[in-house]
């Protein structure tokens, strides 16, 4: 019964760990526009504090203005690499459909030139 009760525990641990993970992986990326505004509202609301809370503020503010630049640099870069990594996987298919091509002889050829070149925009 102990046995049991302890597999089912670190069962539920371990799911809410990925859940956890999965989640802030998959946090919306914020615009230019939209981390300025957030920042400058923030911003805003520190002014009325003063002293070392409206510090204390303030570098919250700013830390996660930063966290969510940081972020959209991230997403940013992942989808270029995404792109060179779709142009790349495409030009490696179309090498091989024209291999592929090159098997034949005639119009058959020919034909099949055209389809790959139409198929992969080349």
């Amino acid at each position: 019964m102990k046995t049991t009760h302890s597999l089912i525990v670190a069962a539920m641990l371990s799911l809410s760990a990925v859940s956890f993970n999965v989640s802030a992986q998959t946090a919306p990326i914020k615009s230019e526009d939209q981390i300025k505004a957030e920042y400058k509202a923030a911003k805003e609301k520190c002014d009325a504090m003063s002293g070392k809370q409206e510090d204390a503020c303030e570098a919250q503010a700013k830390a996660v203005r930063e966290t969510d630049e940081a972020n959209a640099k991230v997403a940013r870069k992942d989808a270029e690499a995404r792109n060179d990594v779709a142009g790349d996987k495409r030009d490696a298919d179309y090498k091989a459909a024209k291999a592929q091509c090159d098997t034949l002889s005639g119009d058959a050829e020919k034909k099949c030139g055209l389809d790959a070149k139409t198929k992969f925009n080349k």
